[in-house]
């Protein structure tokens, strides 16, 4: 079998820092930010989260945390939702996920199969090619790199005409997939978990994918 000497060094020196990549620092913020009127006479707050798995050590270098920083956003806003005595929440931005946009996704393993099988590759591939923008693009953490964003609205009883996450189920998969993190630190404001005032640009708190191009869209079907 022939063998890419790239590949080679590369795995190499993945083999080697990886002995440092255990340590892990897990930081959310959620505010209270807006509201919106679902209906003329239905007024929700909207809250803002931002979610962040860092790894404390220079492997960080290497290997981005985008896709944990994913599944650590949907852990605060599900566990925000159970812990305000509510069961069920609506996304609202990104619109690549929005509920409220009407975008249907509304289990995790529906999210899983368009923010993770259709737009993750494996870390060696992206490496090989020297792909390091992509070590922490992923379209569903609203293209920001390492971190994860998102504005949610929460609901006692499951509202008619919208798709919503089950909270609860929300926080079974995770821990039933490996993505529940069992310490986190919580910080009040979302420049503690960015490092930034200025968290999402509107291109990427609002972005669509074009026809006709490599992201897929957010369809039922996912």
């Amino acid at each position: 079998m022939r063998i890419n000497i790239k590949q080679v060094v590369l795995i190499g020196l993945l083999a080697f820092i990886a002995t440092g990549c255990a340590s892990r620092e897990y930081k959310v913020s959620i505010e209270e930010d807006d509201s919106i009127f679902l209906s003329p006479d239905k007024e929700k707050i909207i809250y803002f989260a931002a979610a962040r798995a860092k790894r404390t050590n220079s492997a960080d270098i290497f290997i981005g945390s985008s896709e944990e920083s994913f599944w650590l956003l949907f852990q605060a806003v599900s566990d925000k939702t159970l812990k305000s005595g509510n069961n069920y929440f609506a996304i609202y931005k990104p619109r690549y996920l929005s509920n409220v946009d009407g975008v249907h996704l509304h289990t995790m393993g529906k999210v899983k199969h368009l923010c993770v099988d259709k737009q993750s590759r494996s870390m060696i591939d992206k490496l090989s090619v020297f792909d390091w923008s992509s070590l922490n693009a992923l379209y569903c953490n609203a293209i920001n790199s390492n971190s994860g964003f998102s504005e949610f609205i929460m609901f006692k009883n499951k509202p008619e005409n919208l798709d919503v996450y089950n909270a609860q189920e929300v926080q079974q998969y995770l821990k039933d997939n490996g993505h529940y993190a069992d310490e986190i630190i919580y910080e009040e404001t979302v420049g503690d978990i960015t490092y930034s005032n200025e968290a999402w640009s509107e291109k990427q708190r609002d972005f669509w994918p074009k026809e006709g191009g490599d992201i897929p869209f957010p369809d039922e079907n996912n």
